[in-house]
C-alpha cells in the first residue's frame, strides 16, 4: 500500500474554454390576452386585500404581495425583469412553492416545484399594477414576462405562523422579517416593534440577527397576539421559538473504564481547531486544549461541561477502545464556551448562543469548526433558519471546513419530517455528519437509530454529507469522562461530528497545508463507502474512511488526482482525467468528487447558491456526432437521476446545477476512455437573477481511477503527468506509542 495521491498545478494542467451558452427558447403555456386578464385580475384583488391591513402594518405604506412563476419558469434566464420594472414592483425574497397550473408541465404527473417571489412597493403602487398590466399589448416589453407568472396573492397572515410538534401554545417566537440591515430596513424594524408592542407582543431587538435579507428576531407573546402581530406586511414567517437540542451523553450500562491521555504533544500544532460548546475542559487533556470563554458568557453548567468533555475527547482521540493506547492528538484544539447556567433549552437563548459564535468567528481564523449544538428543529425546505443563514455567511468568508452535527432525532416520525436534520447541518458552506453504528471498513454497518435522516434543502439536497461512528446502545462511542483517567460510553451525532473532523485534521497535519479544506472534504467524500445508492435519505454519500493512514492510502492499480482552483464567473475549463497513454484492458472505475464555496441569498431559498458549476464528462477525444464540431462528445456524469435518483421534479427543476457538491463513480470500458476530460462551467446569479458580478469560486475535484487489471496504474499515470502532477507525500509521521 503506497500514499498515491497527485497533486495537480491548476494553471498548468487546467485549461480555460470557450463554450457558447443562453437559455433555450420556451414555449410559453399561456397566450398573451389570456395571461393580461387573468394576472390583471388577480393583481386587482391583491391590492383589495392589501388596502385593508393597518396603516401601522405597513411602514412607509409599503406592503408585500407574492407572485408565483408557472414551473416552467424557475432558472434564473425566466426571471421576469420587465415585469418587475414596469410595474415599480422590487424583489425581496423568493422560496419554493409546490403547485398544480393551469396548464401542467409537459410529462408532470402531479404537484411541480415553482418558485414564489416576495415584491413590495407602495400601497398607491399596488393599486395601479392592473392599469398598468391592461395597457400593455402583445409587442410590449413586459409581455413575455407576463406569460411567466403562474398567480399573484397577498400573504396569509395565518399562513407565516409555525409551531413545532413538542409545543404548539408557544409563547416564545422566532419571528423573521424582509429587512437588511441597511439604514431603510432599520425603519421596518422600528416600525415592527411599535406594532409588536401595540398587540401585546414583547419584541427584543437587541438580539435581532441579519443575514442577507432577513432579520431573525424573538418576540414573546401568546398565541393571539401572535395572530394579530404577523397582519404586518414585512413579516415572512413566525415560528414558535426552536429550543436547544437537549444535552444527552451516558447510554447503556454505567460500564467506564481506565483510559489515560499520551503525554506527547500534537502531530501539527500549527493547525487551528475549535469546537463550539460547553466547559471549560480541565481534565488531562489540558496540554493540547485553549480554553476560551465567549463573550457575555456566564458561569459553567456541569451538564454542558461534561458534553464539551466528551466531543473535546472525540476530536482528540476518536472513539476510545479499552486495553488500546490513545492516539496522538493531530493538533490542538480551542474548546469556545457557548454555553454556560443561564443557558436554557426554551426562549431567546436561542440567539444569544448564535451570537456568541459569530462573535468568535468573527474574531478569530480557524481552519476546522465542529458544532454539535444547535436547534432542535427540522429543516424546512421554504424557510431557512437563523442558525443557518447566520452560519452558512460566516463558514464561506472563512473559509474554514465546518462540521455539523444533524442531530438525534432520527426515530420520530418520517413522513411528519420530524426526524430530518437540524440547522445548522443545512449548511451549504458545511459537511453534516450523521452517526453509524461502525468505525472500522471490514466491519458491515448501518445508521444508527438516532442519526436525523435527509434529504437537505435543495441546494444542499444529500445530506448527510457523510455518516461517521457515533455509538449505539449495544455499541458506545467512549470518551473522557469527568473523572480523571476514565472513559464513559455515550452515543450522538455530537461525538460522530468530531470524529469526522479529527480525519480531516489528519489529513491536514499528515499532507500539510497544500491541500486546502475543500480539497480535505471533497477527498473523504470521494472515498467514502456507500453502501448501495438505495439509501442516500440515511446515509448521505456514505461512512467516512476512519483511519487516516487508511485513507491516504491505496494499491497500485488506483491514483487519486487532486485539483485545487478558483473559476471566474461564466468561465470554462477543462479538466483532463490522467490515464497512461496505452489503452487500458477491462473495466475503469472513475470516482469524481467536486466541492466549492459559494455565498448565500438566505431570502431566496429557492435560489440559495449563488454559484452553480455545470460540470461535462468528455470520455473520447476522437469521437465526434459532427465532424465540424470543435468538442469531443458529450455526456453528463453528475446527472442528478445518476447521484441520487432525482424524481422528474427535480430534473425540471434545476436545482442540482446549484448543488455544492456532486459526487459520482462510473464504470467504462478501457477502450472506450481516451484523454479523458470534465469541461466545468460556473454559472453566476444573484436573488434569484443573472448577477453582473460575481467573485471568483473556490474549488476542488478529486479523482479516483482504478482498474482491476492494471496493477502499475498509478505509476505509469505519474510518469506521464511528472511535469505537471506533484505526488503527494506524509511531510510528518505520527508518533508511535507503545501497546
Amino acid at each position: 500500500m503506497a500514499a498515491n495521491y497527485l497533486l495537480g498545478y491548476g494553471e498548468r494542467l487546467i485549461e480555460p474554454l470557450e463554450h457558447p451558452g443562453g437559455p433555450s427558447d420556451k414555449q410559453h403555456p399561456y397566450g398573451f390576452s389570456d395571461a393580461q386578464k387573468y394576472v390583471s385580475t388577480q393583481m386587482r384583488t391583491v391590492y383589495r386585500h392589501l388596502a385593508e391591513l393597518p396603516e401601522d402594518a405597513c411602514p412607509g405604506d409599503e406592503a408585500v404581495a407574492l407572485l408565483t412563476l408557472h414551473p416552467t419558469y424557475l432558472a434564473k434566464s425566466y426571471y421576469p425583469h420587465a415585469f418587475l420594472r414596469e410595474t415599480h414592483l422590487r424583489t425581496i425574497g423568493s422560496r419554493p412553492r409546490l403547485i398544480t397550473p393551469r396548464v401542467p408541465s409537459p410529462n408532470a404527473t402531479g404537484n411541480e416545484p415553482a418558485a414564489e417571489l416576495f415584491v413590495a412597493a407602495e400601497r398607491s403602487q399596488f393599486a395601479v399594477v392592473h392599469d398598468v398590466i391592461n395597457d400593455w399589448t402583445e409587442s410590449s416589453v413586459a409581455a413575455e414576462d407576463l406569460r411567466k407568472i403562474e398567480e399573484a396573492r397577498a400573504p396569509r397572515p395565518e399562513g407565516k405562523i409555525r409551531t413545532a410538534s413538542y409545543d404548539e401554545s408557544p409563547t416564545q417566537w422566532e419571528v423573521v422579517l424582509h429587512a437588511d440591515a441597511s439604514r431603510h430596513s432599520d425603519a421596518i424594524v422600528r416600525a415592527f416593534a411599535d406594532f409588536t408592542s401595540k398587540h401585546g407582543g414583547i419584541p427584543d431587538v437587541e438580539r435581532r440577527l441579519y443575514a442577507g435579507g432577513l432579520c431573525f428576531l424573538p418576540v414573546a407573546a401568546d398565541a393571539s397576539a401572535m395572530r394579530e402581530i404577523v397582519h404586518f406586511a414585512f413579516v415572512r414567517v413566525a415560528r414558535g421559538m426552536p429550543r436547544l437540542r437537549p444535552i444527552t451523553r451516558v447510554v447503556g450500562s454505567p460500564l467506564t473504564f481506565d483510559c489515560t491521555p499520551p503525554n506527547v504533544p500534537p502531530l501539527d500544532p500549527t493547525i487551528r481547531a475549535a469546537v463550539f460548546d460547553g466547559g471549560p475542559v480541565d481534565t488531562e487533556v489540558t496540554r493540547w486544549v485553549t480554553n476560551i470563554e465567549a463573550p457575555g458568557v456566564s458561569q459553567p453548567s456541569d451538564e454542558f461541561r461534561d458534553h464539551g468533555i466528551g466531543v473535546t475527547s472525540a476530536f482528540l482521540f476518536g472513539p476510545i477502545e479499552q486495553d488500546s493506547p490513545l492516539p496522538q492528538p493531530f493538533c490542538n484544539v480551542d474548546v469556545v464556551r457557548v454555553l454556560d447556567e443561564d443557558t436554557h433549552s426554551e426562549g431567546p437563548d436561542y440567539f444569544t448562543v448564535l451570537q456568541r459564535i459569530v462573535d468568535v468567528l468573527e474574531s478569530r481564523q480557524y481552519d476546522f469548526v465542529n458544532l454539535s449544538i444547535g436547534p432542535d428543529w427540522p429543516i424546512e425546505d421554504d424557510e431557512p433558519h437563523a442558525w443557518t443563514a447566520v452560519l452558512d455567511q460566516c463558514f464561506c468568508d472563512r473559509k474554514a471546513m465546518a462540521f455539523c452535527a444533524v442531530g438525534n432525532n432520527g426515530e420520530k416520525d418520517w413522513d411528519s419530517g420530524n426526524a430530518r436534520i437540524q440547522p445548522p447541518a443545512d449548511c451549504v458552506s458545511a459537511t453534516a455528519v450523521g452517526s453509524c453504528d461502525a468505525a472500522n471498513s471490514r466491519e458491515v454497518w448501518g445508521r444508527s437509530a438516532h442519526s436525523c435522516i435527509g434529504p437537505g434543502r435543495s441546494p444542499g439536497f444529500v445530506k448527510p454529507d457523510m455518516l461517521a461512528f457515533g455509538g449505539s446502545p449495544t455499541r458506545p462511542f467512549f470518551v473522557l469522562g469527568p473523572v480523571p483517567g476514565t472513559a464513559v460510553p455515550v452515543e450522538g451525532t455530537s461525538y460522530a461530528c468530531p470524529t469526522a473532523m479529527r480525519v480531516a485534521a489528519g489529513v491536514r497535519a499528515r499532507l500539510g497545508s497544500v491541500v486546502g479544506p475543500l480539497a480535505i472534504k471533497a477527498l473523504m467524500i470521494n472515498r467514502a463507502d456507500p453502501r448501495g445508492k438505495r439509501n442516500m435519505r440515511e446515509v448521505g454519500w456514505g461512512r467516512m474512511i476512519h483511519s487516516v493512514d487508511e485513507l491516504l492510502t491505496s494499491d497500485e492499480s488506483t491514483a487519486h488526482i487532486i485539483y485545487q482552483s478558483t473559476l471566474e464567473a461564466r468561465q470554462w475549463i477543462r479538466v483532463p482525467v490522467p490515464l497512461p497513454a496505452e489503452a487500458l484492458n477491462g473495466n475503469v472505475y472513475v470516482t469524481a468528487t467536486v466541492c466549492y464555496y459559494t455565498e448565500t441569498d438566505p431570502h431566496h431559498p429557492v435560489n440559495y447558491t449563488r454559484a452553480g458549476l455545470d460540470v461535462i464528462w468528455r470520455p473520447h477525444v476522437d469521437r465526434k456526432r459532427d465532424e465540424r464540431q470543435k468538442n469531443p462528445d458529450s455526456q453528463r456524469f453528475f446527472s442528478p437521476a445518476k447521484m441520487y435518483g432525482a424524481t422528474e421534479a427535480q430534473l425540471r427543476a434545476n436545482s442540482h446545477k446549484w448543488e455544492t457538491v456532486l459526487h459520482y463513480r462510473c464504470t467504462a470500458r478501457g477502450s472506450s476512455l481516451k484523454e479523458p476530460c470534465f469541461d466545468i462551467h460556473y454559472n453566476p446569479r444573484e436573488e434569484s437573477a443573472d448577477a453582473s458580478r460575481a467573485p471568483k469560486v473556490p474549488f476542488a475535484l478529486v479523482l479516483t481511477v482504478a482498474s482491476k487489471k492494471e496493477k502499475d496504474l498509478y505509476n505509469r499515470i505519474a510518469r506521464r503527468y511528472r511535469t505537471v502532477l506533484q505526488p503527494l507525500q506524509p511531510v510528518r509521521v505520527p508518533i508511535r506509542l507503545p501497546g
